[in-house]
């Protein structure tokens, strides 16, 4: 969340010292991130939280994984699904057919946007 002209400036020293760019990161061990999840936890309910509490949010956390785990799975074959029939339906435009022929691939432009359209400008 580093402002880019402050990265520019400073280097990435500007990224906060917990973002990923930051190049003095030191990643936590697992102990450490259950210190840091104590300590909000504790900011946030006032005091420590009990062991039944913790086993009540972590069977809360599994029963969501077990509800939502299928329809992520069915989500992702119907989206490998639609990606089949887009492909198929491409093939068929370029050959005629249904005969399994590669699509040519898209090349890149290797222009900046901002110089693709010329020096007119678009009336707002």
């Amino acid at each position: 969340m580093a402002e880019w002209e402050n990265i520019i400036r400073l280097g990435d020293t500007a990224h906060a010292s917990w973002c990923n760019n930051h190049p003095n990161r030191v990643a936590k061990t697992s102990r450490q991130r259950e210190a840091d999840k104590n300590r909000m936890t504790e900011l946030l309910h006032g005091r420590p939280i009990t062991q039944e509490e913790r086993a009540a949010r972590e069977d809360l956390q599994a029963k969501r994984v077990e509800k939502i785990r299928p329809l992520v799975v069915e989500a992702a074959e119907r989206r490998m699904q639609a990606a089949k029939e887009q492909q198929e339906r491409l093939m068929k435009q370029m050959t005629g057919s249904p005969v399994a022929k590669q699509p040519v691939k898209k090349k890149t432009k290797l222009i900046a946007p901002w110089e693709e359209g010329g020096t007119k400008r678009k009336p707002l």
